[in-house]
């Protein structure tokens, strides 16, 4: 006859049940939670890409700046200085016609389902990914059918900077998203990522190659072209080692969850 288990025995088995429990079920909690953010910034890009990439194809456009929604920013602009060089970005956003033109010609090719205003009101918090709270969002958002959230966005018809010797032909616009609209966790790293898009209709993450590379250009072209050669080269190779070393180190710097997005989509997960 087997003999039973005492009381005894059976609470000091719960209790190391307990114990364990509650040394990997939040853990366990934390590796879904980061599946789920992660399938959800790829889907996200996926949708953003798929948009302007129908833009570019349906307008038989070589470049978003032969786009209408595009096009219609230059001929409306008001920076004398700039002539090839037109803007309509999140806070202005509806305040000139042009922009509101521009509105309209992004809905052909994604389906957008709301321009909002958020004030203070709405308390829409943005967190670093160490908890710290950063600022309270507020200026217009566009929300897609999917949930995802276009936020403090520029569009660009031509560089500002004049830089478009490189992959991306330019800068056409730079932006967050909130890859699930406004509810939790609103971190960096987790659901709000920074993208910039390329004037040829491909969305980068901040922390790409590309994206390096562009900035790279930029600074070059600010400095002119009476710069001799074997200087521009030697200030090339100290931007690269300078912008390539601050945006791959940004992610996981101090914990903040800044320019992630390239990270994930690259390994396909969130290992921090």
């Amino acid at each position: 006859m087997k003999k039973a288990f005492t009381l005894a025995e059976m609470m000091i088995t719960i209790g190391i049940i307990g114990v364990v429990s509650a040394l990997t079920i939040p853990h366990l909690i934390t590796n879904v939670q980061k599946r789920i953010l992660t399938s959800k910034l790829q889907k996200s890009y996926a949708m953003l890409n798929q948009g302007f990439r129908r833009m570019l194809a349906e307008e038989n456009a070589s470049g978003l700046s032969q786009t209408e929604g595009f096009i219609g920013m230059i001929q409306n602009n008001r920076n004398g200085d700039r002539p090839w060089y037109g803007q309509c970005e999140s806070y202005f956003y509806d305040r000139f016609d042009y922009c509101s033109n521009f509105h309209k010609n992004l809905s052909k090719y994604f389906k957008i389902s709301s321009l909002k205003k958020y004030e203070s009101s709405d308390n829409y918090y943005w967190y670093y990914l160490n908890g710290r709270k950063d600022a309270r969002y507020s200026s217009k958002a566009i929300t897609f059918i999917d949930g995802t959230m276009l936020l403090q966005f520029s569009f660009y018809n031509g560089d500002p900077y004049g830089a478009t010797d490189n992959t991306m032909q330019g800068l056409a616009g730079e932006f967050y998203i909130d890859t699930n609209g406004t509810e939790k966790p609103n971190q960096y790293g987790r659901d709000i990522f920074s993208f910039v898009l390329g004037n040829n209709g491909i969305v980068y993450p901040s922390d790409s190659k590309e994206n390096i590379e562009y900035l790279i250009d930029r600074e070059l072209s600010n400095m002119g072209d009476d710069m001799p050669p074997e200087d521009k080269q030697e200030a090339k190779l100290y931007l690269t080692n300078e912008i390539e070393n601050g945006i791959m180190n940004a992610c996981i710097r101090e914990k903040e969850g800044l320019l992630c997005a390239g990270r994930v989509l690259r390994m396909g997960k969130m290992d921090y």
